[in-house]
């Protein structure tokens, strides 16, 4: 624990140093905050929150001697923000507000830095982490993952919650069925008091023979299992059942109904909206939801902040001028996803058809010039979707 925070001190002094007063604010948070980092497993969370304007250029230039020195136990590059952006994504995410309020540590700087913060009741709290457990629940499959770099970060995601859960370490040798059947041992009784208390008994003939199959869907190439209840596949076979797939997906997600329905009304309206969720088998358990629509942009906005203020920042700090060029392209397509994310929701109405003011430039620019232009364009969109949800569209629901 000591050298993390060796490590936290001199990422501050370096970008101080590099920055001056364009440095407002860095910030603690996750484990190492609450008490429970475990070296070797857990991230290093850190937030730097900068001045309107600062070049992102020479806060890498100041953390590259750092990432050298400290990157195996940092594990990732700080988050880093403007303060608009930093206001915004507080506004987007109140969970993560609201734990940098009680939990965080500010290193150096302004202390009105982060607003005052408000809690949030506990259905959006449970929603959240009923999300963040269907994405984990990648990691009972990892043979069968398209993406390798998918159950690598499913299975860091598991480990984290639990962790968070027990506020304790993580052994290195517990397997991801029995750390997936431990989360939800405490996320099952809370899933039933904030959920709708949808029913239905298993269909006959399944395709799958996963225990207690309820339905199963297909998101973008991954597949969905539904399942009546998380005890009943508790010793179920996850290595063998990629067997049942001939390769036809990317990767398994498991969830109850009632975890499925509240991560889609509260947590992940955007990706129902858009149909991502193509229902195959069984009961259709989502067919009646209609989540408000301000729900679906702020969705869109969380997307682009959290690539413009974690995923980018990470990238970039800790690729080589080699890698600029795949960096580029691989960040160019989150705008464009961006993009056709904002083109269908103003096909169904919920917004404008948008697109920033000044065009990416082209191929033949330098690539620190490519690089900072992606990197406004994800604060305009940000900042875009951030007006929105300051309007009336609140007086929209969703039509499936």
């Amino acid at each position: 624990m000591k050298e993390a925070y060796e490590a936290i001190k001199t990422t501050v002094l370096e970008l101080y140093q590099k920055v001056g007063f364009q440095y407002r604010a860095c910030f603690v948070y996750g484990s190492l905050a609450q008490g429970f980092y475990q070296p070797g497993q857990s991230d290093v969370n850190l937030l730097v929150v900068v001045e309107n304007g600062t070049s992102i250029h020479a806060l890498r230039e100041a953390f590259l001697p750092v990432w050298e020195q400290y990157g195996p136990i940092l594990q990732r590059a700080p988050g880093i923000a403007t303060k608009d952006s930093f206001e915004r994504h507080m506004q987007l995410f109140p969970l993560l507000a609201r734990h940098i309020d009680k939990y965080g540590k500010q290193v150096r700087g302004s202390r009105r830095t982060l607003g005052r913060t408000t809690s949030l009741d506990t259905k959006h709290k449970v929603a959240r982490r009923a999300g963040l457990a269907m994405t984990a629940s990648l990691a009972l499959t990892p043979q069968i993952l398209i993406r390798p770099s998918d159950g690598v970060q499913a299975d860091h995601l598991l480990r984290q919650m639990v962790r968070q859960q027990r506020q304790a370490a993580v052994g290195t040798a517990e397997t991801p069925a029995a750390l997936f059947h431990e989360l939800h041992s405490t996320l099952q009784p809370l899933l039933q008091e904030a959920g709708d208390g949808w029913q239905g008994d298993p269909p006959a003939a399944p395709p799958y023979d996963v225990p207690g199959l309820l339905a199963t869907y297909e998101k973008l190439d991954y597949l969905l299992l539904v399942v009546a209840d998380m005890a009943a596949v508790r010793d179920y076979d996850w290595a063998g059942f990629g067997q049942q797939l001939n390769g036809l997906y990317g990767g398994v997600q498991v969830m109850t109904a009632a975890q499925l329905r509240l991560a889609i009304q509260l947590e992940q309206t955007l990706e129902y909206v858009l149909r991502n969720y193509n229902h195959k088998w069984g009961h259709d358990v989502v067919a009646d939801l209609h989540p408000p629509a301000q729900f679906a942009l702020r969705d869109a906005a969380r997307f682009v902040s959290q690539v413009a203020i974690f995923d980018m920042p990470h990238a970039y700090f800790t690729a080589e001028p080699s890698e600029y060029s795949k960096l580029i392209h691989d960040f160019q397509n989150k705008l464009l996803n961006a993009r056709l994310q904002n083109e269908l929701l103003a096909r169904m109405k919920f917004t404008e058809s948008k697109q920033p003011p000044i065009p990416l430039p082209d191929r033949t620019a330098p690539p620190l010039d490519r690089i900072a232009a992606i990197f406004d364009h994800l604060d305009w969109w940000s900042a875009y979707y951030a007006n929105q949800l300051e309007g009336s569209l609140s007086a929209y629901e969703l039509v499936r």
